[in-house]
């Protein structure tokens, strides 16, 4: 990974993955984050995690060992990818509470 972000989509006829995109470090710690397995949010409830990615629907959140998926649309001004926060809904719109580190996460 050399300290860059590697963006990989599976080709629907060879099944191999291919490079899409190469992009500069960020913070996030690097991994492989299978973005494909994400769930959508129980809304009910906050979540709590890294931002790992955001595209041009969702925003991923790294939630314990589980990743979550935000609709974009639900952000009136989305967190940065790297940064650590809490997801709450109140009628439809989700709201971005800071948090310090993961590390205070109960996870």
């Amino acid at each position: 990974m050399n300290g860059q972000k590697i963006i990989q989509t599976q080709n629907p006829k060879s099944k191999d993955w291919e490079d899409t995109k190469v992009l500069p470090h960020t913070s996030v710690k690097p991994g492989f984050y299978y973005l494909d397995a994400a769930k959508l949010p129980d809304r009910t409830v906050a979540s709590d995690g890294q931002f790992v990615h955001k595209d041009r629907n969702f925003l991923y959140q790294q939630c314990g060992k589980h990743l979550v998926k935000h609709e974009l649309s639900a952000f009136t001004n989305p967190p940065a990818e790297g940064t650590v926060g809490r997801v709450r809904y109140q009628k439809g719109k989700a709201s971005v509470e800071s948090l310090k580190s993961v590390r205070k996460l109960k996870l």
